[in-house]
Protein backbone atom coordinates (compact mmCIF):
# COMPACT_ATOMS: atom_id res chain seq x y z
CA UNK A 1 0.00 0.00 0.00
CA UNK A 2 0.80 3.63 -0.88
CA UNK A 3 -0.03 6.29 1.15
CA UNK A 4 -0.15 10.26 -0.07
CA UNK A 5 -1.55 12.71 2.33
CA UNK A 6 -2.02 16.75 0.76
CA UNK A 7 -3.50 19.34 3.68
CA UNK A 8 -4.70 22.81 3.34
CA UNK A 9 -5.29 24.87 6.71
CA UNK A 10 -8.63 23.19 6.82
CA UNK A 11 -8.51 19.60 5.68
CA UNK A 12 -6.47 16.53 5.23
CA UNK A 13 -7.26 13.79 2.58
CA UNK A 14 -5.75 10.28 2.52
CA UNK A 15 -5.28 8.30 -1.12
CA UNK A 16 -3.84 5.17 -1.29
CA UNK A 17 -3.98 2.02 -3.53
CA UNK A 18 -5.48 -1.20 -3.16
CA UNK A 19 -3.15 -3.92 -5.08
CA UNK A 20 -5.17 -6.79 -6.33
CA UNK A 21 -3.28 -9.39 -4.09
CA UNK A 22 -3.16 -7.05 -1.21
CA UNK A 23 -4.41 -8.56 2.53
CA UNK A 24 -7.69 -8.00 3.31
CA UNK A 25 -6.86 -5.36 6.36
CA UNK A 26 -4.96 -3.28 4.32
CA UNK A 27 -7.21 -0.51 4.38
CA UNK A 28 -8.39 -0.26 7.91
CA UNK A 29 -7.72 3.34 8.54
CA UNK A 30 -10.22 6.21 9.84
CA UNK A 31 -10.57 9.24 7.22
CA UNK A 32 -10.54 12.69 8.72
CA UNK A 33 -13.56 14.29 9.48
CA UNK A 34 -12.67 17.50 7.93
CA UNK A 35 -13.88 18.99 4.89
CA UNK A 36 -13.49 22.02 2.57
CA UNK A 37 -14.36 22.79 -0.43
CA UNK A 38 -10.76 21.92 -2.47
CA UNK A 39 -11.89 18.63 -1.23
CA UNK A 40 -13.13 17.15 -3.93
CA UNK A 41 -9.71 17.83 -5.87
CA UNK A 42 -7.96 15.65 -3.76
CA UNK A 43 -5.16 13.84 -5.92
CA UNK A 44 -4.76 10.60 -6.38
CA UNK A 45 -2.04 8.03 -7.67
CA UNK A 46 -2.63 5.08 -9.76
CA UNK A 47 0.25 2.01 -9.85
CA UNK A 48 -0.21 -0.60 -12.46
CA UNK A 49 -1.46 -3.53 -10.53
CA UNK A 50 -3.70 -1.57 -8.38
CA UNK A 51 -7.20 -0.18 -8.02
CA UNK A 52 -7.07 3.61 -7.21
CA UNK A 53 -9.15 5.08 -3.87
CA UNK A 54 -9.55 8.32 -2.43
CA UNK A 55 -11.22 9.41 0.60
CA UNK A 56 -14.07 12.13 -0.24
CA UNK A 57 -16.63 14.31 0.70
CA UNK A 58 -20.41 13.63 0.18
CA UNK A 59 -22.98 15.95 -1.01
CA UNK A 60 -26.10 15.52 -3.31
CA UNK A 61 -26.97 18.00 -6.57
CA UNK A 62 -29.99 19.24 -4.48
CA UNK A 63 -28.00 19.24 -1.43
CA UNK A 64 -30.74 17.10 0.78
CA UNK A 65 -27.67 14.52 1.72
CA UNK A 66 -24.31 16.02 2.85
CA UNK A 67 -21.73 13.82 5.54
CA UNK A 68 -19.55 14.86 8.07
CA UNK A 69 -17.19 12.41 7.20
CA UNK A 70 -14.69 11.46 4.24
CA UNK A 71 -16.39 8.30 2.36
CA UNK A 72 -14.22 5.54 0.77
CA UNK A 73 -14.03 5.87 -2.78
CA UNK A 74 -12.51 3.89 -5.86
CA UNK A 75 -12.29 4.36 -9.57
CA UNK A 76 -12.47 0.58 -11.08
CA UNK A 77 -11.44 0.90 -14.99
CA UNK A 78 -13.28 -2.04 -15.96
CA UNK A 79 -16.09 -4.18 -15.01
CA UNK A 80 -13.81 -6.88 -13.97
CA UNK A 81 -12.13 -4.64 -11.53
CA UNK A 82 -15.62 -3.67 -10.06
CA UNK A 83 -16.14 -7.23 -9.39
CA UNK A 84 -12.73 -7.65 -7.57
CA UNK A 85 -13.81 -4.30 -5.70
CA UNK A 86 -16.99 -6.12 -4.91
CA UNK A 87 -15.85 -9.36 -3.50
CA UNK A 88 -13.40 -7.47 -1.36
CA UNK A 89 -15.64 -5.17 0.20
CA UNK A 90 -17.91 -8.23 0.91
CA UNK A 91 -15.37 -9.70 2.72
CA UNK A 92 -14.44 -6.48 4.90
CA UNK A 93 -17.80 -6.05 5.72
CA UNK A 94 -18.87 -2.91 3.37
CA UNK A 95 -21.39 -2.28 0.99
CA UNK A 96 -21.02 -0.91 -2.10
CA UNK A 97 -22.94 1.69 -3.43
CA UNK A 98 -22.25 3.22 -7.22
CA UNK A 99 -21.00 7.03 -7.22
CA UNK A 100 -22.46 9.14 -10.43
CA UNK A 101 -23.36 13.03 -10.67
CA UNK A 102 -25.13 12.51 -6.84
CA UNK A 103 -28.05 13.94 -9.23
CA UNK A 104 -31.33 12.91 -7.08
CA UNK A 105 -33.27 13.22 -3.81
CA UNK A 106 -33.59 10.11 -1.83
CA UNK A 107 -31.22 8.23 0.18
CA UNK A 108 -30.86 5.22 -2.07
CA UNK A 109 -26.90 5.54 -2.39
CA UNK A 110 -26.09 6.62 0.90
CA UNK A 111 -27.68 8.36 3.71
CA UNK A 112 -27.33 11.09 6.39
CA UNK A 113 -25.96 8.31 9.08
CA UNK A 114 -23.86 6.56 6.50
CA UNK A 115 -20.82 4.73 8.91
CA UNK A 116 -17.94 5.69 6.86
CA UNK A 117 -16.41 2.26 7.76
CA UNK A 118 -18.76 0.42 6.26
CA UNK A 119 -19.23 1.61 2.92
CA UNK A 120 -16.73 1.66 -0.02
CA UNK A 121 -18.46 4.22 -3.28
CA UNK A 122 -17.60 3.14 -6.73
CA UNK A 123 -16.81 5.68 -8.93
CA UNK A 124 -18.92 5.43 -12.33
CA UNK A 125 -17.80 8.42 -14.25
CA UNK A 126 -14.02 8.53 -14.35
CA UNK A 127 -13.67 4.72 -16.67
CA UNK A 128 -16.49 3.20 -16.86
CA UNK A 129 -17.98 5.22 -19.75
CA UNK A 130 -17.77 3.62 -23.05
CA UNK A 131 -20.51 3.36 -26.12
CA UNK A 132 -20.63 1.57 -28.83
CA UNK A 133 -23.45 1.19 -31.68
CA UNK A 134 -24.33 -2.26 -32.20
CA UNK A 135 -28.08 -4.53 -33.41
CA UNK A 136 -30.41 -6.97 -32.14
CA UNK A 137 -29.73 -9.81 -34.19
CA UNK A 138 -33.03 -10.52 -36.25
CA UNK A 139 -33.43 -14.10 -34.68
CA UNK A 140 -33.45 -12.62 -31.60
CA UNK A 141 -36.63 -10.33 -32.55
CA UNK A 142 -40.70 -10.57 -33.93
CA UNK A 143 -40.26 -8.82 -36.86
CA UNK A 144 -36.89 -11.18 -37.85
CA UNK A 145 -35.44 -7.80 -38.45
CA UNK A 146 -32.21 -6.21 -36.96
CA UNK A 147 -32.86 -3.86 -34.73
CA UNK A 148 -30.61 -0.94 -34.05
CA UNK A 149 -29.06 -0.52 -30.50
CA UNK A 150 -26.40 0.93 -28.54
CA UNK A 151 -23.91 -0.79 -25.95
CA UNK A 152 -23.11 1.41 -23.04
CA UNK A 153 -21.36 1.46 -19.68
CA UNK A 154 -23.53 2.65 -17.22
CA UNK A 155 -20.92 5.61 -15.76
CA UNK A 156 -20.85 7.26 -19.36
CA UNK A 157 -23.07 10.58 -18.71
CA UNK A 158 -27.03 10.93 -20.78
CA UNK A 159 -25.54 13.86 -22.35
CA UNK A 160 -22.76 11.71 -23.92
CA UNK A 161 -24.89 8.92 -24.90
CA UNK A 162 -27.24 10.97 -26.09
CA UNK A 163 -24.33 13.09 -28.22
CA UNK A 164 -22.69 9.80 -29.56
CA UNK A 165 -26.66 8.59 -30.77
CA UNK A 166 -26.58 11.77 -32.30
CA UNK A 167 -23.16 11.30 -33.93
CA UNK A 168 -24.49 8.06 -35.50
CA UNK A 169 -27.76 9.07 -36.93
CA UNK A 170 -29.67 7.61 -33.75
CA UNK A 171 -32.19 8.98 -30.82
CA UNK A 172 -34.88 8.49 -28.63
CA UNK A 173 -38.84 9.23 -28.61
CA UNK A 174 -38.15 10.95 -25.45
CA UNK A 175 -35.25 11.68 -22.73
CA UNK A 176 -34.77 13.23 -19.04
CA UNK A 177 -34.09 16.72 -19.43
CA UNK A 178 -30.64 17.15 -17.66
CA UNK A 179 -27.34 15.52 -18.89
CA UNK A 180 -25.35 14.97 -16.12
CA UNK A 181 -26.57 12.16 -14.96
CA UNK A 182 -24.74 8.80 -15.56
CA UNK A 183 -27.14 6.02 -17.71
CA UNK A 184 -26.77 3.62 -14.59
CA UNK A 185 -28.48 5.93 -12.51
CA UNK A 186 -31.45 6.74 -15.16
CA UNK A 187 -32.01 3.23 -15.61
CA UNK A 188 -32.39 2.28 -11.55
CA UNK A 189 -35.16 4.45 -11.26
CA UNK A 190 -36.65 4.36 -14.08
CA UNK A 191 -36.49 7.31 -15.41
CA UNK A 192 -38.55 9.72 -18.04
CA UNK A 193 -38.67 12.09 -20.33
CA UNK A 194 -42.62 13.24 -21.60
CA UNK A 195 -44.38 12.08 -24.64
CA UNK A 196 -47.19 10.02 -25.50
CA UNK A 197 -48.53 8.90 -29.27
CA UNK A 198 -49.81 12.37 -31.08
CA UNK A 199 -53.52 10.84 -32.80
CA UNK A 200 -52.37 9.06 -35.68
CA UNK A 201 -48.98 8.34 -34.30
CA UNK A 202 -47.33 5.10 -34.49
CA UNK A 203 -44.44 3.81 -32.61
CA UNK A 204 -41.25 3.50 -34.65
CA UNK A 205 -38.65 0.54 -34.26
CA UNK A 206 -36.06 1.34 -31.42
CA UNK A 207 -38.51 3.91 -29.82
CA UNK A 208 -40.82 3.69 -26.65
CA UNK A 209 -43.11 5.62 -24.63
CA UNK A 210 -42.92 4.16 -21.39
CA UNK A 211 -39.98 4.77 -19.69
CA UNK A 212 -36.15 4.88 -20.27
CA UNK A 213 -35.34 1.58 -18.28
CA UNK A 214 -37.99 -0.31 -21.53
CA UNK A 215 -35.41 0.47 -23.83
CA UNK A 216 -32.79 -2.22 -21.82
CA UNK A 217 -32.62 -5.09 -24.27
CA UNK A 218 -29.84 -6.53 -22.59
CA UNK A 219 -27.41 -5.84 -19.64
CA UNK A 220 -24.60 -7.45 -17.66
CA UNK A 221 -24.64 -7.10 -13.35
CA UNK A 222 -22.69 -8.09 -10.92
CA UNK A 223 -24.33 -10.93 -8.91
CA UNK A 224 -23.33 -13.50 -6.22
CA UNK A 225 -22.70 -17.21 -7.94
CA UNK A 226 -23.65 -19.57 -4.99
CA UNK A 227 -20.87 -21.90 -6.99
CA UNK A 228 -18.40 -20.73 -6.28
CA UNK A 229 -19.81 -18.10 -3.57
CA UNK A 230 -18.16 -14.79 -4.82
CA UNK A 231 -19.97 -12.21 -6.43
CA UNK A 232 -19.43 -12.77 -11.11
CA UNK A 233 -20.15 -10.88 -13.63
CA UNK A 234 -22.80 -12.44 -15.60
CA UNK A 235 -25.06 -11.18 -18.39
CA UNK A 236 -29.11 -10.94 -18.96
CA UNK A 237 -31.07 -11.05 -21.72
CA UNK A 238 -34.41 -9.14 -21.95
CA UNK A 239 -35.73 -13.01 -22.34
CA UNK A 240 -35.23 -14.01 -19.09
CA UNK A 241 -37.69 -13.68 -16.10
CA UNK A 242 -35.45 -12.65 -14.01
CA UNK A 243 -34.26 -9.92 -15.94
CA UNK A 244 -37.54 -8.16 -14.85
CA UNK A 245 -35.62 -6.89 -11.26
CA UNK A 246 -32.99 -5.48 -12.45
CA UNK A 247 -34.35 -3.16 -15.44
CA UNK A 248 -35.22 -0.70 -13.07
CA UNK A 249 -34.07 -1.85 -9.50
CA UNK A 250 -34.17 0.97 -7.31
CA UNK A 251 -30.23 0.97 -5.90
CA UNK A 252 -30.68 -2.75 -4.97
CA UNK A 253 -28.35 -4.09 -7.60
CA UNK A 254 -24.97 -3.06 -10.11
CA UNK A 255 -25.12 -2.81 -13.45
CA UNK A 256 -22.14 -2.16 -15.58
CA UNK A 257 -23.64 -2.47 -18.92
CA UNK A 258 -26.59 -1.83 -20.54
CA UNK A 259 -27.51 -2.37 -24.29
CA UNK A 260 -30.35 -0.02 -25.87
CA UNK A 261 -32.83 -0.63 -28.18
CA UNK A 262 -32.91 3.04 -30.52
CA UNK A 263 -34.57 4.51 -33.05
CA UNK A 264 -33.22 6.71 -36.30
CA UNK A 265 -32.44 10.59 -35.09
CA UNK A 266 -35.32 13.39 -36.01
CA UNK A 267 -36.26 16.69 -35.77
CA UNK A 268 -38.28 18.75 -32.97
CA UNK A 269 -39.71 22.13 -32.72
CA UNK A 270 -40.14 23.32 -29.31
CA UNK A 271 -42.75 26.25 -28.76
CA UNK A 272 -43.24 28.17 -25.58
CA UNK A 273 -46.84 29.18 -25.17
CA UNK A 274 -47.79 31.34 -22.29
CA UNK A 275 -51.09 32.79 -22.90
CA UNK A 276 -53.29 30.18 -21.50
CA UNK A 277 -54.45 30.97 -18.67
CA UNK A 278 -54.62 27.91 -15.75
CA UNK A 279 -58.04 27.79 -15.91
CA UNK A 280 -58.53 26.88 -19.84
CA UNK A 281 -55.24 24.72 -19.72
CA UNK A 282 -56.13 22.88 -16.42
CA UNK A 283 -60.01 23.03 -17.21
CA UNK A 284 -62.07 20.12 -16.05
CA UNK A 285 -63.71 18.14 -18.83
CA UNK A 286 -66.59 17.46 -16.82
CA UNK A 287 -67.48 21.31 -16.71
CA UNK A 288 -65.79 22.99 -19.52
CA UNK A 289 -65.84 20.01 -22.26
CA UNK A 290 -66.13 23.44 -24.62
CA UNK A 291 -62.40 23.84 -23.71
CA UNK A 292 -59.92 24.01 -26.35
CA UNK A 293 -56.66 24.78 -25.40
CA UNK A 294 -56.54 22.10 -23.03
CA UNK A 295 -53.38 19.95 -22.25
CA UNK A 296 -54.34 17.34 -23.43
CA UNK A 297 -55.72 19.04 -26.76
CA UNK A 298 -52.08 19.73 -26.79
CA UNK A 299 -50.88 16.09 -26.58
CA UNK A 300 -53.80 15.07 -28.87
CA UNK A 301 -51.85 17.22 -32.08
CA UNK A 302 -48.31 16.66 -30.75
CA UNK A 303 -48.11 14.07 -28.31
CA UNK A 304 -44.98 16.18 -26.19
CA UNK A 305 -45.70 18.70 -23.72
CA UNK A 306 -44.19 19.70 -20.16
CA UNK A 307 -45.74 22.74 -18.53
CA UNK A 308 -44.34 24.77 -15.17
CA UNK A 309 -46.86 26.70 -13.34
CA UNK A 310 -45.03 29.35 -11.12
CA UNK A 311 -47.06 30.18 -7.47
CA UNK A 312 -49.44 33.11 -7.99
CA UNK A 313 -48.91 33.56 -11.79
CA UNK A 314 -52.33 33.36 -13.95
CA UNK A 315 -50.53 31.47 -17.12
CA UNK A 316 -48.48 28.48 -17.09
CA UNK A 317 -45.20 28.05 -19.22
CA UNK A 318 -46.28 25.83 -21.25
CA UNK A 319 -43.70 23.86 -23.81
CA UNK A 320 -44.87 21.32 -26.98
CA UNK A 321 -42.61 19.70 -29.33
CA UNK A 322 -43.56 18.87 -32.57
CA UNK A 323 -41.60 16.32 -34.99
CA UNK A 324 -40.26 18.44 -37.81
CA UNK A 325 -38.16 17.25 -40.47
CA UNK A 326 -37.71 20.46 -41.73
CA UNK A 327 -36.83 23.81 -40.05
CA UNK A 328 -40.33 25.72 -39.73
CA UNK A 329 -39.76 29.73 -40.63
CA UNK A 330 -41.31 30.75 -37.84
CA UNK A 331 -38.59 29.00 -35.61
CA UNK A 332 -34.88 29.79 -34.27
CA UNK A 333 -32.22 26.83 -35.18
CA UNK A 334 -30.22 25.47 -32.17
CA UNK A 335 -27.48 23.85 -32.29
CA UNK A 336 -26.69 22.66 -28.79
CA UNK A 337 -28.62 21.69 -26.02
CA UNK A 338 -29.86 24.01 -22.78
CA UNK A 339 -31.68 26.97 -24.89
CA UNK A 340 -32.91 28.32 -21.93
CA UNK A 341 -29.88 29.75 -20.35
CA UNK A 342 -31.71 32.30 -18.36
CA UNK A 343 -32.70 32.69 -14.52
CA UNK A 344 -35.58 30.67 -14.14
CA UNK A 345 -34.05 29.52 -10.85
CA UNK A 346 -33.72 32.08 -8.51
CA UNK A 347 -31.65 32.41 -4.82
CA UNK A 348 -33.30 30.99 -1.99
CA UNK A 349 -34.68 33.72 -0.27
CA UNK A 350 -33.98 34.91 3.60
CA UNK A 351 -37.80 33.88 4.15
CA UNK A 352 -40.39 32.64 1.91
CA UNK A 353 -42.32 35.36 0.45
CA UNK A 354 -45.68 35.22 -2.59
CA UNK A 355 -43.73 37.15 -4.67
CA UNK A 356 -41.15 34.38 -5.58
CA UNK A 357 -42.92 32.16 -8.04
CA UNK A 358 -43.67 36.17 -10.03
CA UNK A 359 -40.38 37.29 -9.75
CA UNK A 360 -39.37 33.53 -11.40
CA UNK A 361 -41.68 33.90 -14.19
CA UNK A 362 -41.14 37.16 -14.96
CA UNK A 363 -37.27 35.77 -15.64
CA UNK A 364 -38.57 33.39 -17.78
CA UNK A 365 -40.69 35.84 -19.93
CA UNK A 366 -38.06 37.94 -19.93
CA UNK A 367 -35.46 35.25 -21.04
CA UNK A 368 -37.54 33.69 -23.55
CA UNK A 369 -37.33 37.33 -25.50
CA UNK A 370 -33.78 38.21 -25.02
CA UNK A 371 -32.67 34.53 -25.81
CA UNK A 372 -35.34 34.32 -28.97
CA UNK A 373 -36.08 30.88 -27.41
CA UNK A 374 -39.58 30.93 -27.93
CA UNK A 375 -39.72 28.76 -30.67
CA UNK A 376 -37.00 26.99 -31.53
CA UNK A 377 -35.58 23.68 -33.98
CA UNK A 378 -33.29 21.13 -33.78
CA UNK A 379 -31.85 17.73 -33.54
CA UNK A 380 -33.93 15.64 -30.94
CA UNK A 381 -31.00 16.08 -28.66
CA UNK A 382 -30.74 19.74 -28.50
CA UNK A 383 -34.58 20.25 -27.80
CA UNK A 384 -35.34 17.28 -25.53
CA UNK A 385 -31.99 18.18 -22.86
CA UNK A 386 -33.09 21.52 -21.36
CA UNK A 387 -31.71 21.92 -18.12
CA UNK A 388 -28.16 22.34 -17.17
CA UNK A 389 -28.93 20.95 -13.58
CA UNK A 390 -27.31 24.42 -12.09
CA UNK A 391 -27.40 22.83 -7.86
CA UNK A 392 -29.95 24.72 -6.01
CA UNK A 393 -31.44 24.64 -2.72
CA UNK A 394 -34.60 23.28 -4.19
CA UNK A 395 -36.97 19.79 -2.84
CA UNK A 396 -38.81 18.31 -5.65
CA UNK A 397 -41.28 16.22 -4.93
CA UNK A 398 -42.50 13.87 -7.25
CA UNK A 399 -45.58 11.41 -8.13
CA UNK A 400 -46.73 10.08 -11.00
CA UNK A 401 -50.57 8.80 -11.75
CA UNK A 402 -51.49 5.79 -13.63
CA UNK A 403 -54.39 5.75 -15.70
CA UNK A 404 -55.60 5.51 -19.22
CA UNK A 405 -55.35 8.43 -22.05
CA UNK A 406 -59.09 9.35 -22.11
CA UNK A 407 -58.93 10.34 -18.29
CA UNK A 408 -55.54 12.68 -18.79
CA UNK A 409 -57.47 15.91 -18.23
CA UNK A 410 -59.60 14.70 -15.76
CA UNK A 411 -56.94 13.73 -13.56
CA UNK A 412 -54.80 16.94 -14.42
CA UNK A 413 -58.19 18.83 -13.60
CA UNK A 414 -58.42 17.15 -10.07
CA UNK A 415 -54.69 17.58 -9.04
CA UNK A 416 -54.45 21.33 -10.05
CA UNK A 417 -58.05 21.91 -7.98
CA UNK A 418 -56.71 20.06 -5.03
CA UNK A 419 -53.08 21.84 -5.47
CA UNK A 420 -55.33 25.53 -5.40
CA UNK A 421 -57.45 25.08 -2.62
CA UNK A 422 -54.54 23.82 -0.23
CA UNK A 423 -52.30 26.66 -1.69
CA UNK A 424 -55.28 29.09 -0.95
CA UNK A 425 -55.92 27.71 2.70
CA UNK A 426 -52.47 28.48 3.44
CA UNK A 427 -51.98 31.57 1.84
CA UNK A 428 -55.36 32.92 3.64
CA UNK A 429 -52.53 32.40 7.10
CA UNK A 430 -49.63 34.19 4.93
CA UNK A 431 -47.91 30.83 4.89
CA UNK A 432 -46.41 29.87 1.16
CA UNK A 433 -45.37 26.35 1.44
CA UNK A 434 -45.26 25.80 -2.15
CA UNK A 435 -43.15 29.23 -3.13
CA UNK A 436 -41.71 28.32 -6.48
CA UNK A 437 -44.00 26.12 -9.26
CA UNK A 438 -45.46 22.76 -9.78
CA UNK A 439 -44.63 21.03 -12.62
CA UNK A 440 -46.53 18.27 -15.17
CA UNK A 441 -45.79 15.98 -17.80
CA UNK A 442 -47.18 12.82 -19.48
CA UNK A 443 -45.20 9.50 -20.77
CA UNK A 444 -47.11 6.06 -21.60
CA UNK A 445 -46.49 3.11 -19.54
CA UNK A 446 -43.63 0.58 -19.63
CA UNK A 447 -44.60 -2.47 -22.31
CA UNK A 448 -41.79 -5.12 -23.41
CA UNK A 449 -43.34 -5.20 -26.73
CA UNK A 450 -42.34 -1.97 -27.57
CA UNK A 451 -38.64 -3.42 -27.94
CA UNK A 452 -39.94 -5.75 -30.34
CA UNK A 453 -37.42 -8.66 -28.47
CA UNK A 454 -38.99 -11.89 -28.66
CA UNK A 455 -40.21 -13.36 -25.27
CA UNK A 456 -39.34 -10.00 -23.56
CA UNK A 457 -40.23 -9.33 -19.95
CA UNK A 458 -41.89 -6.22 -18.49
CA UNK A 459 -40.43 -3.73 -15.70
CA UNK A 460 -41.86 -4.58 -11.94
CA UNK A 461 -40.05 -1.91 -10.14
CA UNK A 462 -40.20 0.87 -12.30
CA UNK A 463 -42.79 3.78 -11.50
CA UNK A 464 -44.40 2.88 -15.33
CA UNK A 465 -44.81 -1.40 -14.90
CA UNK A 466 -48.12 -2.08 -15.81
CA UNK A 467 -50.53 -3.08 -13.11
CA UNK A 468 -52.23 -6.40 -13.72
CA UNK A 469 -55.07 -5.15 -11.97
CA UNK A 470 -55.62 -1.86 -14.62
CA UNK A 471 -55.06 -3.34 -18.08
CA UNK A 472 -56.67 -0.37 -19.79
CA UNK A 473 -53.78 2.05 -18.12
CA UNK A 474 -51.78 3.47 -20.59
CA UNK A 475 -51.06 6.53 -19.74
CA UNK A 476 -48.47 8.20 -17.08
CA UNK A 477 -49.20 11.46 -15.97
CA UNK A 478 -46.15 13.17 -13.76
CA UNK A 479 -46.35 15.75 -11.23
CA UNK A 480 -43.28 17.71 -9.29
CA UNK A 481 -43.65 20.44 -6.71
CA UNK A 482 -40.60 22.59 -6.34
CA UNK A 483 -39.58 24.70 -2.99
CA UNK A 484 -36.75 25.76 -1.34
CA UNK A 485 -35.47 23.71 0.76
CA UNK A 486 -35.29 26.18 3.97
CA UNK A 487 -38.78 26.40 3.68
CA UNK A 488 -39.84 23.77 6.27
CA UNK A 489 -43.96 24.39 5.74
CA UNK A 490 -43.41 22.15 2.50
CA UNK A 491 -42.64 18.71 4.44
CA UNK A 492 -46.64 19.92 5.68
CA UNK A 493 -47.76 20.81 2.36
CA UNK A 494 -46.28 17.92 0.82
CA UNK A 495 -47.71 15.00 3.27
CA UNK A 496 -51.42 16.59 2.86
CA UNK A 497 -50.90 16.34 -1.06
CA UNK A 498 -49.43 12.65 -1.31
CA UNK A 499 -52.24 11.73 1.25
CA UNK A 500 -54.57 13.61 -1.41
CA UNK A 501 -52.77 11.62 -4.14
CA UNK A 502 -52.97 8.16 -2.89
CA UNK A 503 -56.75 8.16 -1.59
CA UNK A 504 -57.75 9.88 -5.05
CA UNK A 505 -55.52 7.50 -7.23
CA UNK A 506 -55.92 4.25 -5.68
CA UNK A 507 -56.97 2.38 -8.82
CA UNK A 508 -60.02 4.46 -10.20
CA UNK A 509 -59.29 6.88 -12.37
CA UNK A 510 -55.65 5.84 -11.81
CA UNK A 511 -52.83 4.26 -9.56
CA UNK A 512 -50.28 6.43 -7.67
CA UNK A 513 -46.84 5.63 -7.10
CA UNK A 514 -43.80 7.07 -6.09
CA UNK A 515 -41.18 9.14 -8.75
CA UNK A 516 -38.06 7.15 -7.66
CA UNK A 517 -35.81 10.01 -8.32
CA UNK A 518 -37.72 12.90 -6.61
CA UNK A 519 -38.61 13.42 -3.11
CA UNK A 520 -41.55 11.11 -1.86
CA UNK A 521 -42.79 9.17 1.96
CA UNK A 522 -43.55 12.95 3.26
CA UNK A 523 -44.04 13.64 7.17
CA UNK A 524 -43.94 17.10 8.72
CA UNK A 525 -40.21 16.32 9.08
CA UNK A 526 -39.29 15.94 5.78
CA UNK A 527 -39.06 13.41 2.79
CA UNK A 528 -38.16 9.30 3.15
CA UNK A 529 -39.56 9.22 6.69
CA UNK A 530 -43.64 8.03 6.46
CA UNK A 531 -43.17 4.70 8.32
CA UNK A 532 -46.79 3.39 6.78
CA UNK A 533 -46.07 4.93 3.88
CA UNK A 534 -42.81 3.36 3.12
CA UNK A 535 -43.33 -0.05 4.36
CA UNK A 536 -47.16 -0.37 3.39
CA UNK A 537 -49.15 1.63 0.85
CA UNK A 538 -45.84 2.09 -1.50
CA UNK A 539 -44.83 -1.65 -1.81
CA UNK A 540 -49.04 -2.14 -2.15
CA UNK A 541 -49.05 -0.20 -5.19
CA UNK A 542 -46.90 -3.00 -7.13
CA UNK A 543 -48.98 -5.40 -5.96
CA UNK A 544 -47.15 -9.24 -5.91
CA UNK A 545 -44.31 -7.91 -8.03
CA UNK A 546 -42.66 -6.30 -4.88
CA UNK A 547 -42.76 -9.25 -2.97
CA UNK A 548 -41.39 -11.25 -5.96
CA UNK A 549 -38.83 -8.68 -6.82
CA UNK A 550 -37.25 -8.71 -3.40
CA UNK A 551 -37.20 -12.31 -3.29
CA UNK A 552 -35.05 -12.40 -6.77
CA UNK A 553 -33.14 -9.10 -5.77
CA UNK A 554 -32.10 -11.00 -2.40
CA UNK A 555 -30.99 -14.08 -4.63
CA UNK A 556 -28.59 -12.19 -6.85
CA UNK A 557 -27.35 -9.97 -3.83
CA UNK A 558 -28.29 -12.35 -0.56
CA UNK A 559 -25.27 -11.05 1.25
CA UNK A 560 -27.18 -7.32 0.79
CA UNK A 561 -23.90 -5.93 -0.29
CA UNK A 562 -25.80 -3.62 -3.00
CA UNK A 563 -28.09 -2.09 -0.58
CA UNK A 564 -28.09 0.66 2.65
CA UNK A 565 -29.68 1.52 5.85
CA UNK A 566 -32.78 2.95 4.39
CA UNK A 567 -33.41 0.14 1.49
CA UNK A 568 -32.72 -2.40 4.63
CA UNK A 569 -34.78 -0.64 7.08
CA UNK A 570 -37.07 1.57 5.56
CA UNK A 571 -38.21 0.38 2.60
CA UNK A 572 -37.62 -3.31 2.97
CA UNK A 573 -36.60 -3.83 -0.77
Amino acid sequence: MEKVFTSTLLYCTLVFILFHNAPSNCLEYTPPSEKSENSSNATTIELHEGIEFAFEPYKTWGQGIELDSLLLVAYPKSSEEVVELVNWARKNGRNVRPRGFKHSFPPLTVTKDTDPSKVVLVDMVRHITNLEMTTIPAEDTVTNETLRAVKAETGASWQDLMTFLETNNAGLVHSIIIGDATIGGVLAIGAHGAAVPAKGEFLKPGFSFGSLSNLIAAFKAVVWDPETKTYVLKSFSRSDPDSRVFLAHVGRAFLTEVTLIVGENYSLRCKSIVDIPAEELFADPDKNPNATRTFASFLDETGRADVQWYQFTKNPWLKVWSVEPSKPSSCVEVNGPYNYQFPVNINEPTKTVPELGEIAYENVLKGLASKNASDVWGASKNIMLYSNGSSQPIVYGGVVVLTSREKIQKVLSTVVNFYKSLNDEYAAKSEYPIDYYIKFRVTGIDNANDTLIKDAVNTVLSPLSPPKEYPDFNVAFWMNTFTHRNNKLGNQFMKRFEEFYYDTFNGEPGLARPEWSKSWAYTDEGPFTNTNMLEKIIPARFGSDWEWAVSVLNKYDPERVFSNSFLDNSLHL
